[in-house]
């Protein structure tokens, strides 16, 4: 029941006691004023009950509002100009993709979708007000507000291991799972795959307003951890390949897994002869090149705008914004 209507019957049940025990007195009726007197008693401890309940709830209240103050304060709205730079020429007017690149972006589209989900509806019924999710609570008042705490966003976020390229780290000692069934060109594609996914990771995404001008949350684009990789190969380094901002591709190179937060600081190479053809050839739709031989494997894998990719990037789903480059050893 409410707690206006509460307070409503309660008042008309201690208005009929208090009369009762007036009409009984009069009547010298000694079971009606004590029946009537237990009425009021009883209306009295409920309200006295109310009351201290009504003051709980203002604490729990009080609570919930100075939470989400501060979790405001700690994921305010910030604007997304000046991350992504202006990019050099104008989106692709046709894309172009294999069977294989429309399957890879079919399936980054999807690990996003279910990614990004708990997260960025958190923060952003946070920034709306929650007023959405309150009309689909249970209960009543204030109380159906969902009580966001930092403990549940924190829990949400990756935790970043700030990997470090195997070639400086070294390889593990312990012991390696099996190989994989299939090729291990099929292996390669699958190990390019999922660290797209990983590096684009739609938990970092957080909440993003409507018109991409604006996110709270958001984490640039990065490794948190090193890749799983086939033990038929041991990868030495692979680095991010810039394509949009630059008059020329670069290659940007770190002692660490690609981070965009990192890339204004770190050295820039040219793309060397394989990349450069391996560049032409995903312009073209392909979504991975390999080259085995004997001394190694190299590799150069797309990284295409997703649907969820078009809020803030200026491009059209599945357009090549970047790629990475691998280098592996033969074990």
């Amino acid at each position: 029941m409410p707690t206006e209507a509460g307070s409503i019957v309660l008042a008309a049940i201690a208005l009929f006691a208090a009369v009762g025990i007036v009409v009984s007195i009069r009547k010298k009726s000694a079971g009606g004023t004590v029946f009537c007197g237990l009425i009021g008693g009883v209306v009295f401890l409920v309200c006295i009950s109310l009351g201290s309940e009504g003051k709980a709830r203002l604490s729990r209240d009080a609570k919930k509002r100075e939470t989400r103050e501060r979790l405001l304060a700690e994921y305010p709205l910030v604007t997304l100009e000046g991350r992504l730079p202006s990019r050099v020429g104008s989106p692709t007017e046709v894309v172009f993709l294999s069977s294989e690149s429309k399957a890879n972006l079919d399936l980054a589209e999807k690990a996003t979708d279910w990614r990004a989900r708990q997260r960025q509806d958190l923060l952003k019924g946070l920034h709306d007000g929650t007023v959405e999710v309150f009309s689909e609570e249970i209960g009543q008042g204030y109380a159906r507000m969902p009580y966001v705490t930092k403990k549940i966003l924190g829990e949400l976020a990756r935790k970043d291991e700030n990997p470090h390229q195997a070639e400086i780290v070294g390889s593990p000692d312990a012991p390696q799972p099996p190989a994989p069934e299939g090729t291990i060109e099929a292996s390669l594609k699958s190990v390019h795959r999922l660290g797209v996914e990983e590096f684009a990771n739609a938990q970092d995404f957080g909440f993003v307003t409507a018109d991409g001008r604006q996110a709270a949350g958001f984490v640039p684009h990065r490794f948190t951890k090193p890749v799983k990789l086939d033990p038929r190969r041991r990868l030495k380094r692979f680095d991010l390949v810039g394509l949009v901002i630059h008059p020329e591709p670069v290659v940007y190179v770190s002692d660490k897994l690609p981070r965009m937060d990192e890339l204004k600081t770190v050295p820039k190479r040219p793309l060397d002869g394989f990349e450069d053809a391996a560049v032409e050839a995903l312009r073209e739709g392909q979504a991975v090149v390999i080259r085995d031989d004997h001394a190694g494997t190299r590799m150069v894998g797309a990284i295409r705008a997703a649907k969820q990719c078009l809020t803030c990037h200026e491009a059209k789903r599945g357009e090549l914004l970047g790629a990475f480059t691998y280098r592996f050893e033969r074990l």
